[in-house]
């Protein structure tokens, strides 16, 4: 053979090793799982015919990735399924829709391999072929030019065969071709492509000059790595971060250079903005940016562009780089984890970041792993393992959404509900107050936390009459006609000089003789028993009454011009006022009509919704509003893009008008763009989006007009917070669906893992090559979370 032909084919038995290490599963019981040091692969070792036998116990590539709110995994048979955010058709199912539980793909054959970015999803097929699907606004996709149509469904990406590898960035997408060449195209702002730095997209994929012999691609943000057969990493693309391994120069180039000092590498993983290299002896070298620990050693704005080798780790068999977090595999099966930890991606139970590896409990015999904010690992005997944040569904669990009512435990004589922007309050018939969901400024009292997922009381708070939950921060209303308040005070909303939080509850001072009060966005609002109205906070919009401006206004002063009052109501940025004459008076916002006048961009004077008489409670949500009457009717006007005033158009509004065939309504309750309302028989009906199945429980996306809502009777009051929905019932029982992004169902039940939990597929994930290591328990996973 001539010495050409053995340099190719040493480099072919470099790549064949490699892919082993990458892509192999060791086999036999999970108690016998050894992993001696592998050897440094040299000509040498090469050419013992001892090597070519042996068994290496290295991760599945391939087979799982994370976007940054949606996941992708492959079954053992080559299909794919896909959940989480799907803004963009990024699952590849043909819709738009988020999935908080695993659906397939639609319209990809037998697939071998999958990469995600936010927005957008590559499969390579076992044919060598490459698929493409999402958002395709800088060519990521590889379609013509020209076409920058996000697709939901998966399609060929042009002029690509004999594929071994896909990776993909933010905006970019590449494929490792079987001849060892890197192919590439999307987004070459900062020359992640590898062309020259430019910000023309390349529409069509495109060879990267002057790169041979790679056995592995790696890509995250704005940058691309490349592992080659002699075990040497090569970058190119953004480089604020060090990413790129050069000591020189943070500045982006399109040139693959050679990452310094870093040799004997097989695996790779790119993060957010640093980056994991595996060497063949076991040990994890990093490099790039550390502000979270996330290189395994103390924070520091050091960006360490050479590699360093990651202390106290050996033994590793596999990585997973996410965004400021670092995932290793090791050959017995466990996962360890080190870096930044707000969302529990560390799965350690605690949010505490951590600077130096530690085992991740309850993971064992796992055989691949994936990560970008969110982990996943996949255990040998074919369960599939997520934690972290859930608000879209991507963990895969089905808790982040409720799409059928379910009732609030400890609560059984509910007075009162109110929904805030991601917490609930509830009054209780003895005068405590209880809440749950979101916690991060203090709404919920007793100090700021992330969160809590089933109803806490409300601790110093005297005995309250009434309570109302804002954006973050809420009030109480006690019997002797005082305000007190608690949570953010950006604005100054909680009445006293505006600071960041103040999470226990203290009298509004100023204010007496009070009868309800309304905390909404970042102002407040309380009406006195002489009909007055008086605001404080944010005052953008001039929903304090008076000309608008952005200054804080944390002192109590009274609306001008407004007598008479009986309720209010508010969205934040708008309100509205009802009279005792059953008139409607409104100010602030009205992009959108919602005042009741034809659209301006504010206006702060208080002035008459004309057509209106005869009301009796209000409803604001963003752009529009709704009104009851005391002939039970209701009345719709603004924004009507998602059918939310039920007339049966999508056309927008300002004059009120009566929601067709709607009578015998006792209350409303008006969303983000869904419509709610209760009849006096006890049951819910509704109208517009369809979002988080506030309407119903189906894949319906709207309704033009009112339909019931099936499953509630007895209802005898609605509270919404845009995305979830609560239900009083009249035994003083709660119920709640929607979004419980916050833990705002309050069913104890987090929409955020703090520790390793199932991800329910429709039957037990089989991703492994070999039937002895599936599992023998039942196929179905539970129905419910």
């Amino acid at each position: 053979m001539s010495t050409e032909g053995n340099t190719w084919m040493k480099a072919r038995w470099m790549a064949l090793l490699t892919a082993v290490m990458m892509s192999g599963c060791g086999s036999g019981e999970e108690s016998s799982l050894q992993h001696p040091a592998a050897p440094e692969l040299t000509s040498e070792a090469l050419e013992d015919s001892s090597l070519r036998g042996r068994r290496w116990n290295a991760p599945l590539q391939g087979v799982l990735a994370a976007g940054s709110a949606h996941s992708l995994a492959l079954d053992a048979d080559g299909t794919l399924w896909a959940w989480g955010y799907n803004g963009y058709g990024q699952l590849g199912d043909g819709t738009a829709r988020n999935r908080s539980l695993p659906v397939k793909a639609v319209g990809l054959g037998k697939v071998k391999a999958v990469a995600a970015s936010p927005m957008h999803s590559l499969a390579l097929a076992k044919d060598g072929t490459v698929w493409a699907w999402g958002d395709n606004m800088v060519g990521q996709l590889g379609q013509d030019p020209g076409n920058s149509m996000s697709n939901p469904t998966p399609a060929q990406v042009p002029g690509l065969t004999d594929v071994v590898a896909v990776a993909v960035g933010e905006s970019h997408s590449l494929a490792l071709r079987e001849d060892g060449t890197v192919w590439s195209w999307g987004s070459n702002v900062y020359g992640q492509v590898g062309q020259p730095v430019g910000d023309e997209p390349l529409f069509t994929p495109a060879q990267v000059p002057g790169l041979t012999d790679v056995v592995a691609i790696a890509a995250e943000g704005r940058y691309t790595l490349a592992l080659r057969a002699d075990g040497t990493v090569w970058g190119w693309g953004a480089n604020f971060r060090g990413q790129l391994g050069w000591p020189s120069s943070y500045e982006p180039n399109s040139t693959p250079t050679q990452v310094p000092e870093l040799t004997g590498a097989v695996a790779l993983s790119a993060g957010f903005d640093h980056v994991l290299a595996l060497r063949a002896d076991g040990t994890v070298w990093a490099w790039g940016d550390n502000s979270s620990g996330q290189r395994g050693q103390s924070p520091s704005l050091d960006l360490s562009s050479l590699p360093e080798q990651v202390p106290a780790l050996t033994n590793v068999v596999g990585l997973a780089a996410g965004d400021g977090f670092s995932l290793a595999l090791r050959a017995d099966g466990t996962v360890w984890a080190w870096g930044r930890n707000s969302s529990f991606q560390l799965g350690d139970g605690t949010n505490l970041e951590r600077h130096t590896p530690q085992q991740v409990p309850g993971l064992r015999h796992v055989i691949a792993l994936a990560a970008d904010q969110h982990p996943l690992a996949l255990s040998r005997n074919g369960t599939l393992w997520a934690w972290g944040n859930n608000a879209n569904g991507q963990l895969g669990t089905g808790t982040e959404l409720r799409p059928t009512p379910v009732r609030v435990p400890r609560l059984r004589d509910a007075k009162t509900v109110s929904a805030g922007g991601l917490h609930v309050l509830t009054l209780r018939e003895d005068g405590t107050v209880w809440g749950w969901g979101d916690n991060s400024s203090g709404q919920l009292g007793g100090g700021a936390d992330i969160r809590r997922a089933t109803p806490m009381q409300v601790m110093n708070l005297p005995e309250a009459v009434d309570v109302s939950a804002g954006f973050a921060h809420s009030l109480a209303l006690r019997a002797d006609g005082t305000v007190w308040s608690w949570g953010a005070n950006f604005r100054g909303q909680l009445g006293r000089p505006a600071s960041s939080i103040d999470s226990t509850p203290a009298q509004v001072p100023g204010l007496t003789g009070i009868v309800a009060a309304k905390a909404a966005g970042l102002s407040s609002l309380a009406l006195r028993a002489d009909g007055t109205v008086w605001a404080w906070g944010a005052n953008a919009e001039g929903q304090l009454g008076r000309p608008a401006n952005y200054s804080a206004n944390p002192t109590p002063a009274q609306v001008p011009g407004l007598t008479g009052v009986v309720a209010l109501e508010s969205s934040g940025q708008y309100v509205l006022a009802l009279r005792a004459d059953g008139t409607v008076w409104s100010w602030g916002l009205n992009s959108m009509g919602q005042l009741g006048r034809p659209p301006t961009y504010v206006a702060p004077t208080p002035t008459q919704v004309p057509g209106l008489t005869g009301v009796v409670s209000l409803s604001a949500a963003f752009q529009y509003a709704l009104a009851l009457c005391a002939d039970g009717t209701v009345w719709a006007w603004g924004a009507n893009w998602q059918g939310q005033l039920g007339d049966g158009t999508r056309m927008n509004r300002y004059t009120p008008a009566p929601v067709p065939g709607l009578t015998g309504v006792t209350g409303i309750a008006a969303a983000k763009a869904s419509s709610l309302v209760v009849r006096q028989d006890g049951t819910v009906w509704g109208f517009g989006s369809n979002d988080y199945n506030l309407l119903s429980a189906t894949d319906e996306s709207l309704s033009l007009v009112p339909v019931r809502r099936l499953g509630l009777t007895g209802v005898t009051a609605l509270a919404t917070s845009g995305t979830t929905v609560l239900a009083r019932h009249g035994n003083g029982t709660v119920w709640a669906w929607g979004s419980n992004a916050l833990d705002q169902i309050g069913d104890g039940v987090s929409s955020i893992h703090t520790t390793p939990a199932r991800t329910r597929l429709p039957r037990r994930f089989t991703a492994i090559p070999s039937a002895d290591h599936r599992a023998s328990e039942e196929e179905h996973f539970p129905a419910t979370p």
